[in-house]
């Protein structure tokens, strides 16, 4: 109890420290015995998912590893199967371009020349297909690792100078310079020389096929730092940015779209990547859009073939075997003439000037088709019933369209400039040609692109290969359709003018009649009235008398001129009221052309000219089929106008004469002519260049569609100040089925 010393206050201050920490140590040992007791268990834990996700990754390699497996087999499976396939194919396309090669040799005798024509297509094509074939053969190798290198030592300038000859008519097909430069001489080397002009030959057709006409193309050789450089140069349409990376991938076209100007697979600038890099080589493209392109390939000079480590052509032992073996080895000579056919460089056929033949065919057809050899071939399955017209593209085939007024479209739907979607759709939204059928004739046979094609108004729709007698049944079908529609447009047409004229004949003929009979009283009367005043009953009113005299008769001859204009009309509409006969007769047209003039010369008596106003000229015997009293009506109208023409003092020039069943009747005059801009809308109703009262514009109309329903045609030419011929031309002998008109049944010419 006695009180701390200093001392025990140090010891107890120092215990307390002590005590302190041992108090501090033993919670921390038991929190780290605590942690440690934690970590312990996640280890244990961590352990068991590293097992378990190890387990799942041992169970996941497992599977891929037969994954894999599986798709190397499939792979090797497609690869196989693909080079069996295109092997089998080249095997009977070798057998098919053998024989046709042969007969085009004269073999087997002459040939016709449409039989020529057709094997070159079949041959032309062949190549192509043999090409592609190739080409595809090739990229199974490649992928299947068995492309092998058949080297021997050459002069690459010499067979570059080669193909380059050989490819000279292709680039004077399309105006194209093409020159070839080697810049020094260069060595001999060793490389692979089928693979090599299979690259030469890819790009120089490459320049040439995306060069417009008089461009250049370039190929040149040159020997830097001991590779072999070879360069093409072209000033065609050259390649945008995006695209210079991927022309060298397998099936890359820069232009992919329908409407496509070049043709292509998109396989050949692989393959030279393919067939550069065997050899250890680089290749790029160099190349500005608009301005032109330079593919640019590197070669190494393989001086000695122990520095490449390939094994020489052991396929060849000297020049003499290779020559003998390239001899025999048909299929390879064959592949070595397909690689320099190319159908891009095809020449258009003129469209055939019609001949005698052509005339009496009903129908014309348009063919849009940028593949000339398929385009001669449609060409000839229609031709021999029908006038075929062709265009390349679907820009001139709009033209043609809106030009010519073809009845029948065939179209193929991936053309250059505008396909056949787009061609289709304007000729279907334009009222000028809706009513033309359309044919898209293409290789896409899906579902989704046949709706397509239906949508935007394509009447059929073909697919590629046809069959020659499906194309003619298709054709022909939408013709007599297209007939059938216009022959009840026009029955239509012809029951409501009946229905017009009707009404007008009606309420226009009673008034005549009784203005006609009020005429002839009030004649009666102005006769009493004359005599009286010719007397001596009334001569203080004598000179009133003579003044109303005078009046009424300038009154008189005023209606009576109305009234003989109101009856001419009526008597040209009534031929349309529906009571008339209209069955077709035979009918004499010199006789009734004689009679016809004699009624105008009587109409032109007092005229002081003495020249003879018509001069006629009567080369036809024969009579035809015509209904008379609408012929008649027709021809009057026609000599008529032309005697107006000239202020009814002449002359005209009437000729007949007959050519291959039909017969041709010209009226031509010497008076004003037609201003061209007027010309197009002659025959259309209430037209007319006369004075307000002197005409309706009814006569020509009227004798439009008399014409028309004569199966005939009416051709005018007129000028200015040099007058107008009308010809007329109608069969001999009507078809069984009357009133059906020929849509093109009037035509016209500024000049005579």
């Amino acid at each position: 109890l006695k009180s701390f010393s200093e001392m025990d206050i140090d010891f107890l201050s120092n215990l307390r420290l002590e005590a302190s920490i041992a108090l501090s140590n033993s919670l921390l040992y038991d929190n780290v015995n605590k942690m440690s007791k934690e970590l312990k268990q996640w280890s244990i834990e961590l352990e068991q998912k590293v097992d378990e996700r190890t387990s799942e990754l041992a169970e996941s390699k497992k599977e891929l590893e037969g994954s894999y497996e599986k798709l190397k087999e499939l792979d090797q499976f497609k690869t196989d199967f693909f080079a069996n396939v295109n092997h089998e194919l080249r095997t009977p396309l070798t057998l098919i371009l053998l024989p046709v090669e042969m007969a085009l040799n004269k073999d087997y005798g002459e040939l016709s020349p449409a039989l020529e024509k057709n094997l070159m297509m079949v041959k032309t094509n062949g190549f192509r297909l043999l090409n592609l074939i190739n080409g595809l053969l090739d990229l199974a190798k490649t992928d299947a690792g068995k492309m092998e290198l058949f080297k021997n030592k050459y002069d690459l300038s010499l067979i570059t100078q080669g193909i380059v000859s050989s490819l000279a008519l292709m680039a004077d097909k399309k105006n194209i310079k093409l020159t070839f430069l080697a810049k020094s001489p260069l060595p001999e080397f060793y490389f692979d020389r089928e693979k090599i002009e299979r690259v030469l030959i890819n790009l120089i057709s490459n320049a040439l096929k995306f060069t417009d006409p008089d461009g250049v193309v370039e190929v040149s050789l040159a020997q830097k730092e001991g590779k072999i450089e070879i360069r093409v140069k072209d000033t065609g349409i050259g390649i945008p940015e995006k695209f210079r990376e991927k022309v060298f991938e397998r099936f890359t076209q820069v232009d992919s779209s329908s409407a496509r100007k070049h043709q292509g697979t998109g396989l050949g600038l692989a393959l030279c990547k393919e067939f550069v890099e065997l050899h250890e080589g680089k290749i790029w493209v160099e190349s500005e859009e608009g301005r032109g392109s330079t593919f640019v390939c590197l070669l190494p000079v393989v001086a000695n073939i122990g520095e490449s480590g390939d094994q020489i052509d052991r396929r060849v032992k000297d020049i003499e075997i290779e020559t003998k073996r390239r001899n025999a080895d048909v299929t390879r000579s064959l592949s070595i003439n397909a690689l320099y056919q190319s159908s891009d460089f095809s020449v258009s056929e003129n469209d055939q000037v019609m001949s005698h033949s052509d005339e009496e065919k009903k129908y014309q057809i348009l063919v849009v088709e940028d593949n000339i050899e398929m385009q001669r071939n449609i060409r000839s399955i229609l031709n021999s019933e029908y006038i075929v017209l062709t265009a390349v593209n679907g820009v001139e085939g709009i033209e043609k369209i809106k030009t010519l007024m073809p009845d029948l479209i065939i179209s193929d739907l991936m053309m250059p400039l505008k396909d056949g979607y787009q061609l289709c759709r304007e000729v279907k939204t334009d009222k000028e040609t809706r009513h033309i059928p359309v044919i898209l004739l293409t290789a896409k046979s899906d579902v989704s692109c046949k709706i397509e094609g239906l949508e935007e108004g394509a009447n059929e729709y073909l697919s590629k290969p046809f069959n020659a007698e499906e194309l003619k049944a298709r054709v022909r079908s939408l013709l007599r359709l297209k007939e059938l529609e216009t022959e009840n447009a026009q029955s239509k047409k012809m029951g409501a003018m009946a229905m017009m004229v009707s009404g007008v004949i009606h309420e226009v003929n009673n008034p005549i009649s009784f203005t006609k009979t009020s005429w002839h009283t009030i004649s009666e009367v102005f006769d009493r009235l004359k005599t009286i005043a010719a007397s001596s009953e009334l001569p203080a009113r004598h000179k009133e008398v003579s003044e109303l005299m005078k009046t009424a008769g300038l009154a008189l001859e005023i209606v009576k001129k109305g009234l003989d204009r109101i009856q001419h009309v009526v008597s040209r509409l009534r031929i349309f009221d529906g009571n008339q006969s209209l069955n077709f007769q035979s009918v004499q047209i010199n006789p009734l052309i004689s009679q016809l003039t004699g009624k105008l010369l009587d109409r032109s008596q007092g005229s002081s000219r003495q020249d003879p106003i018509f001069y006629q000229d009567y080369q036809l015997n024969s009579s035809i089929e015509a209904i008379p009293v609408l012929l008649t009506q027709s021809l009057e109208v026609i000599i008529d106008n032309a005697l107006k023409a000239t202020g009814g003092m002449g002359p005209v020039w009437i000729k007949t004469w007959e050519e291959r069943e039909k017969v041709f009747i010209s009226v031509k005059d010497s008076g004003t002519g037609i201003k061209k801009e007027k010309l197009e809308h002659l025959f259309e109703p209430f037209f007319t260049m006369r004075e307000v009262g002197e005409g309706m514009g009814l006569g020509l109309f009227l004798a439009y569609q008399v014409i028309q329903s004569h199966h005939g045609l009416i051709t005018v030419k007129s000028q200015e100040n040099f007058g107008t011929e009308m010809m007329i031309q109608l069969p001999v002998s009507q078809p069984k089925h009357a009133f059906l008109p020929d849509q093109h049944s009037f035509q016209s010419a500024p000049g005579r």
